[in-house]
């Protein structure tokens, strides 16, 4: 695929919108995309079953080489409490046309289920691909991450919380890399009052002031040198995750030794909208170029 068709189709899938970002609305008013016949599809995979439910996940691959493929995991966002796998699912299908594979997967909602349910879910589902990385054709040792607005949370938890992991746990949860857009990183902070609400249903209402709890479930008191790189894609005029998030966890990061990397979109809202779209493009490009060089993956002709 030419890169700058690529491109279009990254826009497409990335959900660089408010409202796919946040909301099933659109999500659920789509046609379901056909997979390509370059690549093989799974869909509804179940990877966990925890409380009574079964949590599931799509998967892709490019149908013709023996891999091993890396990996890109997407996470969907939603305010911890809504959205769906489906969000990322044409995204899945552009990945695997260029010789990677890719997973999106589902995860329990608050305020049912509060943290770190999501977050482990997310790990177990890092888990599960490696554990099939042979059956797959995969490449366990070649795991991204990339999520929005929620997702972006645990995306980047993921990038900060390897190192947490059980001592006796079987397999890691470890990423190579991870791509965050409009991702909240320190809820100790006072959030505005249109997703503060959020972010206390998933931290639990009996612990919403809790301290602990709040650093807890904050990528930015994870973090420490030895976690994987970052890049972060931020509007400057975020409606629901302020945009000095994500200065601070870049400074933070530079502190630590981890690499990362800013890419603000001037006057940009959460997760698209407003700002420049031409900015939203080339974050995207951005995001493809970081993927691609801490997977191993050469980079697209025409995408730097």
């Amino acid at each position: 695929m030419h890169a700058e068709r690529f491109v279009k189709t990254w826009i497409k899938w990335a959900g660089l919108t408010a409202a796919m970002f946040l909301g099933v609305a659109v999500v659920l008013a789509r046609q379901e995309p056909k997979p390509p016949d370059s690549i093989v599809y799974e869909k509804d995979v179940p990877y966990k079953t925890v409380d009574g439910e079964t949590l599931h996940m799509d998967f892709a691959r490019p149908k013709e080489g023996d891999g091993p493929f890396p990996v890109v995991v997407f996470i969907h966002g939603g305010g911890w409490r809504a959205g769906d796998r489906s969000m990322f699912r044409e995204g899945v299908f552009s990945v695997a046309q260029q010789g990677c594979a890719a997973v999106t997967v589902q995860y329990r909602f608050a305020p049912k289920h509060t943290f770190p349910a999501q977050l482990d879910d997310v790990k177990d589902a890092v888990r599960h691909v490696r554990d099939h990385a042979k059956e797959w054709k995969i490449d366990p040792d070649r795991i991204a991450t990339m999520g929005g607005s929620a997702g972006a949370h645990l995306a980047l938890l993921l990038a900060t919380t390897g190192d947490e992991d059980p001592k006796d746990a079987k397999t890691s949860s470890a990423v190579k890399a991870a791509v965050s857009v409009a991702g909240p990183v320190d809820l100790t902070k006072r959030y505005p009052d249109a997703s503060r609400y959020m972010v206390e249903d998933m931290l639990g209402q009996d612990r919403k002031a809790d301290r602990a709890a709040q650093e807890k479930a904050s990528p930015l008191f994870h973090l420490n040198a030895g976690d994987a790189p970052v890049l972060l894609i931020h509007g400057t005029k975020d409606e629901l995750v302020p945009y000095d998030q994500a200065t601070a966890f870049e400074e933070a990061c530079k502190k630590a030794g981890v690499e990362a990397e800013l890419f603000t979109i001037q006057d940009g809202g959460h997760g698209g909208g407003t700002g420049d779209p031409k900015a939203w493009e080339r974050s995207v490009i951005r995001s493809i170029a970081f993927l691609r060089k801490h997977l191993g993956l050469p980079p697209l002709p025409g995408v730097e």
